[in-house]
């Protein structure tokens, strides 16, 4: 007997402690298909705090026409960010004033906060200060702002020009705990525009990463080893190629707990979206829902490069479109011995049946040698070419249901079983312009499967509206919204 599918609504639980998870069991009958455990990760206390509005009071202030031996008020600021990081205490308020610096800040242990009382190290409101990096010469595994403490929000800075050949990040997070990234914006980092390394209890909301990796290594948002994390409402694009290719946010070797949701990813040559188990530990328990993704070659990739497991992953409500390789797929790079189980794709919408590429483009791209218990349900696929191409995947415990599909054929490459799929016009109000709401008369409407159970849909419209939810990221309303 196949269980029901269960999503919890956004705010279905209310804050909690700082650093407190909540596990929630949901017995049969109202829990995930596959997992015995659902996660409520999505709103770490952390995210409330990114929410909340810095004042203009402050313990200390940094200015560029301040002095380190001013008492760092508001009219004798203090010059250098360490000097106001090192005299701070759990607690304190650090406003940095408007303009631009060459100078890095490191939060070390002792320099940490404790629960309930953050240390925040923020733009003063109404300003940017900018960190020009054009003249620092970083080493290995650093950043303007680097995060090797506990309990430390970071929050309105323009970090620019980070040069380096290999792991200069803009803002870095490593071995740390109760981070808060909030409403920066990185430009042009020789490797990710925002890293968190080996950390726990991380958000990375409401920031802009801009042309990340120009020169180094990893990606333009980097997660690596770390647990119980947010990433979401980020804005992650390329004005330019570089001479290194680039994914947009990477979550990876080891990850685990985490959500990715509410990003707009786009105008990157590689993947929007990628998880990849890697070689450490299992990559596991991770949401990517409510992102929009467009103009790169593939849309959310998962895989395991080297040889750890990848598991537990759940993929809904997101937008895909002129993704020119493929919109969600399980790509091999090279000989991996890992695994991959337990994925769950629910209530995507995909649209590259406009992107240019000297081949046609696939909405699920499926070559990953090791793939346990896989379910692909209630997508809308459009594509010029097939639904599905399968690519060597050798895939166990494989449903493929309730999706609407528009495309040259259904699969390529291998053979899956067609079932309860529908093969019609979704009658969306205006793809061409990005407006994937269903119009009154779409097919896709109270078609989906009703062993999903979703609360809200791309556009948190609550869901479903009729007898069934919708096919697709979208529920129709007849309100329009």
């Amino acid at each position: 007997m196949e269980a029901f599918v269960c999503i919890l609504p956004s705010n279905f639980f209310e804050r909690t402690a700082k650093g407190t998870v909540i596990f929630v069991v949901i017995l049969l009958g109202n829990c995930y298909s596959g997992f015995s455990m659902s996660i409520a990760i999505n709103r770490l206390p952390e995210s409330f705090m990114a929410e909340q509005v810095v004042s203009k009071h402050a313990d200390l202030y940094v200015s560029p026409t301040g002095d380190d031996f001013n008492p760092g008020t508001l009219s004798a600021p203090l010059r250098t960010f360490q000097k106001a990081v090192n005299v701070a205490r759990p607690g304190s308020v650090i406003l940095v004033r408007g303009g631009t610096y060459n100078q890095t800040v490191k939060f070390s242990q002792n320099n940490s906060g404790k629960a309930g009382k953050y240390i925040l190290f923020a733009a003063y409101p109404g300003e940017v200060p900018i960190i020009d990096a054009i003249n620092l010469v970083l080493p290995e595994n650093s950043a303007p702002i680097e995060i090797n403490a506990s309990y430390v929000r970071v929050s309105g800075f323009t970090v620019k020009n980070v040069r380096g050949n290999s792991t200069q990040f803009g803002i870095l997070a490593e071995n740390a705990s109760n981070v808060v990234i909030d409403r920066n914006h990185t430009i042009q980092t020789a490797s990710a525009g925002i890293g968190s390394w080996y950390s726990s209890y991380v958000v990375v909301r409401d920031n802009k990463v801009q042309d990340g990796r120009t020169t180094g290594t990893q990606e333009c948002l980097s997660v690596n080893g770390t647990s119980y994390f947010e990433i979401s409402h980020n804005v992650v694009w390329n004005t330019q190629v570089w001479p290194e290719k680039c994914e947009g946010i990477d979550v990876k070797n080891g990850s685990k707990y985490g959500v990715i949701s509410k990003n707009i990813v786009h105008d990157l040559p590689l993947e929007g979206i990628y998880v990849d188990a890697y070689q450490e530990g299992v990559t596991e328990y991770i949401e990517i829902h409510g992102n929009l993704i467009y103009n790169t070659s593939m849309g959310i990739a998962l895989t395991s490069e080297v040889s750890a497991t990848l598991k537990n992953i759940k993929i809904y409500n997101n937008i895909i479109r002129n993704t020119f390789y493929m919109g969600i797929g399980f790509p091999a790079w090279g000989p991996t011995t890992g695994a991959i189980s337990n994925i769950q794709i629910f209530n995507n919408t995909i649209d590259n049946r406009n992107a240019k590429y000297e081949t046609n483009p696939t909405g699920f791209f499926l070559q990953f040698p090791r793939i346990f218990s896989l379910t692909i349900r209630n997508n809308i696929i459009l594509t010029s070419g097939a639904a599905f191409v399968i690519d060597g995947a050798i895939i166990k415990d494989f449903i493929v249901d309730y999706n609407l599909i528009v495309a040259a054929k259904f699969c390529e490459g291998g053979n899956i079983n067609d079932v309860r799929n529908i093969y019609s016009d979704p009658l969306f109000i205006d793809a061409d312009q990005g407006n994937y709401r269903l119009s009154a008369q779409s097919p896709a409407i109270d078609k989906g499967s009703k062993l999903v159970k979703l609360y809200l849909d791309f556009y948190e419209t609550p869901r479903p509206q009729g007898g069934s939810i919708d096919i697709g990221a979208v529920e129709y309303s007849k309100n329009g919204f």
